[in-house]
């Protein structure tokens, strides 16, 4: 989703391509910050993995050196 921001009145709005603004609800306003931290969970969760997954083949090329 687009980039939200807050007019000095408070209320959130999103900008277009062209820029035109758009003021949006709260209600979607707390979907695309919950959608936000969604997206974050998961990219940290793709971190965590992609190093235990490094890790373990790297354990598994050098086990016999370590033998």
């Amino acid at each position: 989703m687009k980039e939200v921001f807050i007019a000095k009145n408070g209320r959130p709005y999103v900008k277009d391509e062209n820029g035109k603004v758009r003021f949006i609800s709260s209600t979607e306003w707390e979907e695309s910050k919950v959608l936000e931290e969604s997206v974050k969970s998961d990219r940290r969760w793709l971190i965590i993995a992609l190093f235990i997954t490094l890790s373990v083949v790297y354990v598994v090329n050098n086990v016999g050196d370590l033998l």
